[in-house]
Parts: structure tokens; C-alpha cells; sequence
């Protein structure tokens, strides 16, 4: 029955789900292909923007941030008419994190402080804590590391509340990330640790996995371990090639370009050629942020 293909498209909707969550992007994206084949056939425009959601929020995963945009645009326009606060919320904040990346850091921060105000109002835990979560990941990317790192700090004790351990995970480890780029090595180890440990609580890896994976890949750098450095940027590299995370990539080569310039004899071509490669793919995925910093 149509019922029947409907409540099927909505079983594959939350296996999507659970495989972002996993940072299996691509297996994500094909669940949501599933989706978007019924919704379409049966011409249910509830099921038609939820998918839409998903994959922006993917695309922002993999680092295509002007892919994620428009996608993520018309699902909040589409959710918001089928009145889905929850997954609105999701697609409104993972675009402004999008538009940050995109380089229109003041309309990012509008946007993300207006989606705590929506969480705020509608009263849930989880909803407050991812909100918080994007605000302060915005600042990070912005080089506004102490008002990140707050709003970070905030979605950990929202997390707890709820037993939200993903939120938790996620807030360590951009909380680490801030700290390496502050220079403070102690508290990055400690935070990576705490994510690390919460990541294998819940199985391994999961979402973000591999930009927590080239943000240690920085810390180690930046605290002054460049041949550890370059050995993990290419390991990290690698690992992002195959998952398709563009911007962990760029990340990566950028790592490994500062340590060949870096070592007691520096590899100044090497290092040039990974450097060009980070700003290519940075760029790729519309990373301007990033690849302004490489």
C-alpha cells in the first residue's frame, strides 16, 4: 500500500541517519536517494525536504559547502511549512556553518544566533545544544576562539542533560580544535581525549570523524612535532581521500606542507606542492575561511 512504501522510506530515512552519524557520508547519501524516490512518487512534500536536509547536511561533512547551501536553503523553507522544528533546526544551523566556510562570517553568526533563539523557544535540550554547538563552531572558524569555546562548553552541559553523548563528542572535539589554534597543547590533549574516549562509547567512528582527525593532525604541528606531524597529515590525508572529506584533505595537505617547511632541513618544494593541493581543495568545496589561512 502506499502506506506501506511510505513508512519503507521513512525506515531508510533514519538508516541514513544512523550512517551520517557513523561518517559513512556516501552510504548516507544513497539511503536518502531511496527517500527522495518514493517522496516523489507519492508526492509527499514532508518526505521530499526531509531528505533534502540530510544530504546538505552531509555535503557540509564532506566539506562542499557551496553544494550545501542552496540544498539546505530550500529544505528550511520546505520544513518550515511542513512544520518540522527538529529537522529545520538541523538544516538552518548546519547552513550557517556553510555560509561561514563560504567566507560571509557576519550573516553566519546571525543566522546560527537565530537558531538558538528558535532552539531556546521550542525548549528542547538537544535542539539548545546543537544550536550552541553551531554558534560556537562558527566563532572557531572565525579565529573567535574564547566565545567558541563558551558556546561549546554550553552544549556539553545541555548534552548531559539530555544524555546526548554525540553532543558531547562533537563539543570536545571542536573545543580541542580551539585550543590547539590558542596554543594551549595541555587542554587540546585533554579534549581530544575526552572526545576520543566518547567516540569509542559509541562505536567508533562518527560524525566529523574526519575533521577531529586533521584538526589533531594540526595540534600535533603546532605544538611542535613535525616529523609526527607530517606522518599523521598523510595518514589523515589518505583517509580523507577515501571518504570523500574535501575539506579534512585540504586540511591535511596544509599540515603536511607546514611541516616539510618546518623540518631542520626544510623540503621547501614539497612543501609548496602540498600547500597549492590544500588550496585547491579548500576551494574545491568553497572552504574560502580555510583556504585564506593556507
Amino acid at each position: 500500500t502506499r502506506e506501506d512504501r511510505l513508512r519503507l522510506a521513512r525506515v531508510h530515512y533514519w538508516q541514513g541517519h544512523a550512517l551520517i552519524h557513523q561518517n559513512q557520508a556516501r552510504a548516507a547519501v544513497q539511503k536518502m536517494q531511496q527517500v527522495l524516490e518514493v517522496a516523489r512518487a507519492e508526492d509527499d512534500s514532508t518526505l521530499l525536504a526531509i531528505p533534502a536536509s540530510l544530504i546538505g547536511r552531509t555535503l557540509v561533512t564532506q566539506g562542499r559547502f557551496t553544494q550545501a547551501v542552496p540544498i539546505l536553503a530550500d529544505a528550511v523553507r520546505a520544513l518550515e511549512q511542513a512544520h518540522d522544528e527538529h529537522e529545520r533546526l538541523l538544516a538552518a544551523g548546519f547552513k550557517s556553518l556553510a555560509i561561514a566556510m563560504l567566507g560571509d562570517y557576519a550573516a553566519a553568526l546571525a543566522d546560527a544566533e537565530q537558531t538558538i533563539v528558535r532552539a531556546t523557544k521550542a525548549n528542547t535540550l538537544t535542539g539548545m545544544a546543537f544550536a550552541h554547538g553551531i554558534l560556537g563552531t562558527v566563532y572557531l572558524f572565525g579565529n573567535a576562539l574564547p566565545e567558541g569555546i563558551a558556546h561549546a562548553r554550553t552544549m556539553i552541559q545541555l548534552a548531559a542533560q539530555s544524555g546526548d553523548r554525540l553532543y558531547a563528542y562533537l563539543a570536545f572535539g571542536f573545543i580541542a580544535w580551539a585550543d590547539a589554534r590558542a596554543g594551549d597543547c595541555r587542554a587540546a590533549e585533554k579534549d581530544f581525549a575526552q572526545a576520543d574516549m566518547i567516540a569509542q562509547e559509541l562505536g567508533g567512528q562518527l560524525l566529523f570523524a574526519d575533521w577531529f582527525a586533521a584538526a589533531r593532525a594540526e595540534y600535533v604541528l603546532r605544538c611542535g612535532r613535525i616529523e609526527q606531524a607530517l606522518s599523521l597529515a598523510g595518514t589523515v590525508s589518505q583517509r580523507a581521500h577515501r571518504t570523500g572529506c574535501i575539506f579534512a584533505e585540504g586540511i591535511a595537505d596544509r599540515v603536511r606542507g607546514q611541516a616539510l617547511a618546518g623540518l631542520p632541513t626544510p623540503r621547501l618544494d614539497g612543501a609548496d606542492i602540498h600547500l597549492a593541493q590544500s588550496v585547491a581543495k579548500l576551494e574545491e568545496g568553497g572552504a574560502r575561511l580555510e583556504a585564506a589561512r593556507t
